[in-house]
């Protein structure tokens, strides 16, 4: 899967969109990593320093958010979410 520089750009407004709008619904009360790790996603996708990090798991990525369409409040999703940002740009030493 390829992702050139308008669709990287896209997808970090969405991920940013859906981040800042998941503090506002009820799936969030269900699952309290919601925001936080959309957020955490942004961020790696946003700083230089992890862009192909992440990029290179966009096929993880993309199952992930089939499975986050077909349940918001999967626990699994969220978890696998802050994994890649973890290894991808917030333990990672410059």
């Amino acid at each position: 899967m390829r992702v050139d520089d308008y669709t990287y750009r896209s997808m970090i407004s969405s991920v940013y969109n859906v981040a800042a709008m998941s503090e506002l619904t009820s799936y969030e009360k269900i699952n309290d990593e919601l925001d936080i790790s959309l957020y955490n996603l942004y961020i790696s996708l946003r700083e230089e320093k992890s862009k192909d990090k992440v990029l290179e798991r966009i096929e993880e990525l993309h199952d992930i958010f089939f499975i986050m369409v077909q349940d918001p409040t999967s626990k699994e999703a969220t978890n696998k979410l802050i994994k890649i940002a973890d290894e991808t740009f917030f333990k990672v030493k410059d």
